[in-house]
């Protein structure tokens, strides 16, 4: 148990933006941690995402090893917030993170500069080497597209969203939530599940096949009647029950079964 915090981000190009540290502990028993960095604040345009790998099972021995850039595009697009999934069976990692693959910079139709960083869907890398380095191709997890894609500024052409949770395993099924945005910069927001049957099994990675849950048009929203619902976690309940946590606008903890 860490009692007091241990620090995982160094400083040595002076970053003062470092978000959202996920962490999964290896087969040989080491752990690592994926984050967000840029230089001064959330969204700019050189945002990365990279990992760091302990080299003790005990998190308050041992050293951090330097950080590895899973995605860094110096001048842009921008990407952040990834979650990590670990596939035993085939000893590799997964870094799953939201990717401006276009690098749009302005709104569509006008020279309006946007705040894009949650602009262009999800996608992924993967690590054989215990994170040591990451793979040259990236992926699109295909999402369906839905009415609240349709409702945003690029009507559904491009998505907006994010996830701040790990996947987890159920069944030997992968569920990975997300949030899915229908107005710019961030609200009128759903929740969402990214379901693969076979992500932890299948060494292709062009063969991984996903799903959005759930089936129709809406997704999940929130309870209280507010229009924002989002950053969901998901927890395996047994028997084939996972619970579905996510919050509103409306200062609520919402949930769905």
């Amino acid at each position: 148990m860490v009692k007091s915090g241990v620090r995982i981000a160094g400083n040595a190009n002076r970053s003062e933006y470092y978000n959202q540290p996920l962490a999964v502990q290896l087969s040989n028993k080491s752990w690592i941690v994926v984050l967000t960095n840029a230089d001064h604040t959330e969204g700019q345009p050189n945002q990365r995402v990279a990992s760091r790998l302990h080299v003790s099972p005990n998190l308050t021995e041992g050293s951090w090893l330097p950080e590895v850039d899973i995605e860094h595009q110096p001048y842009g697009p921008s990407a952040g917030w990834a979650a990590p999934l670990y596939a035993p069976e085939l000893e590799r990692l997964y870094a799953f993170y939201t990717f401006n693959e276009g690098n749009i910079t302005t709104m569509p139709g006008s020279n309006e500069t946007c705040a894009c960083q949650l602009v262009g869907g999800q996608w992924y890398r993967w690590s054989d080497d215990f994170g040591a380095t990451w793979s040259a191709e990236r992926m699109r997890v295909p999402i369906r597209v839905t009415s609240i894609d349709r409702e945003n500024p690029w009507k559904g052409s491009v998505l907006q969203g994010w996830t701040v949770s790990k996947p987890i395993a159920v069944d030997g099924a992968v569920l990975m939530p997300y949030t899915k945005i229908g107005t710019y910069v961030q609200s009128h927001e759903r929740q969402w599940v990214l379901r693969s049957d076979n992500v932890l099994t299948e060494r292709d990675a062009r063969k991984i096949r996903w799903t959005t849950w759930p089936d129709g048009d809406g997704g999940c929203g929130a309870a209280d009647g507010s229009d924002e619902a989002e950053e969901g976690g998901l927890l395996d309940l047994g028997g084939g029950v996972v619970l579905f946590i996510f919050r509103s606008s409306g200062g609520r903890v919402n949930e769905c079964v």
